[in-house]
């Protein structure tokens, strides 16, 4: 929630919002996680990623490949003390990509790399790109609800 920020300052992030209904213990928010996930690659192009500026997938995607790889089923309940331990040890690259609170896993987010730097951008080139991520997240989550 931005409403109480200071908008010229860009630091300040505003307080956050959680949604109480995100658990990543469930095996169908871990499957929506990878169904975005999978949608913003597929629109890449579109979305102007830089694939050689970075990592070009989400921390579930790799948490994902890395319980397959141990014989483990994926998705699955209850894998928050895993995933931490994951995070702490083979995923540690993705760390700034979730964050708990306690017990809970309350932040979950993904890093992408763009070819528009925001300083040399117009507005309506900001615009324009901000409103096709906002149609990748949109889609996708229309895909999910109609299941």
């Amino acid at each position: 929630d931005r409403s109480n920020s200071d908008p010229n300052d860009l630091t300040d992030m505003g307080e956050p919002v959680w949604d109480d209904s995100f658990d990543i213990d469930d095996p169908e928010m871990q499957s929506r996680m990878m169904r975005i996930c999978k949608a913003v690659q597929e629109k890449g192009d579109d979305l102007m990623l830089v694939a050689n500026a970075g990592r070009q997938d989400c921390f579930i995607q790799q948490y994902a490949e890395y319980r397959r790889s141990e014989g483990l089923g994926f998705p699955a309940h209850n894998i928050t003390d895993d995933l931490r331990a994951w995070i702490q040890t083979e995923g540690w690259h993705h760390h700034r990509e979730v964050g708990f609170i306690g017990d809970r896993l309350r932040l979950a987010s993904a890093t992408y790399y763009v070819d528009m730097n925001p300083l040399d951008a117009s507005a309506s080139e900001l615009k324009h790109l901000f409103a096709q991520w906002e149609q990748v997240v949109k889609d996708a989550q229309a895909e999910y609800a109609n299941e």
